[in-house]
């Protein structure tokens, strides 16, 4: 049976990716008032647009609509913005919210098994040098284009560990 967090102590989060919603997660959790790391197997954030710059390469939504609605940008220089111009973009937000601050740059994560009432986390960088920590929260943000194969819990979660991980509420 898993433990319950204590009600005097918040959970704390492990987001894995500092792409477009690994940092809105850590910018909201923050705003929260949660502690949190980030696990970034690169040197910078960004994600997709950080991975991707062939030639041409551009987001296929107006450029509006490809912003967090708490920090837009009214000075896109395209309808549809190549891919530097966003990834500027979210490497400006990591900047003024200052989540660089909770990231582990160069960090992939290695391993990640839920131990029955919290996860248990093995980073493959040199910040961590194959360190273990724990997190009662995961967020794997790792995007559309990574396997998700290598952050399989080991053991199958319970359904309603999971519908408690989706739903819970910060207790005030």
């Amino acid at each position: 049976m898993p433990r319950p967090t204590p009600p005097d102590r918040k959970p704390t989060f492990a987001i894995i990716g500092a792409g477009m919603s690994g940092l809105l997660a850590a910018i909201k959790l923050r705003e929260a008032g949660y502690e949190f790391t980030v696990f970034e197997k690169a040197d910078r954030v960004g994600g997709t647009w950080r991975e991707n710059t062939y030639p041409g390469i551009a987001c296929d939504v107006p450029s509006h609509l490809y912003s967090y609605s708490f920090e837009l940008n009214p000075d896109w220089n395209y309808m549809s913005s190549p891919g530097g111009e966003i990834q500027a973009y979210f490497e400006g937000i990591a900047r003024r919210y200052d989540v660089g601050r909770s990231i582990r740059f160069n960090e992939p994560v290695v391993r990640c098994d839920w131990q029955g009432d919290r996860w248990e986390i093995e980073g493959g960088g040199p910040t961590m040098g194959h360190g273990i920590h724990q997190f009662d929260m995961l967020l794997a943000v790792l995007g559309p284009w990574r396997r998700l194969s290598a952050f399989a819990a080991r053991q199958a979660l319970p359904t309603d560990t999971i519908r408690l991980a989706i739903s819970r509420k910060p207790s005030t």
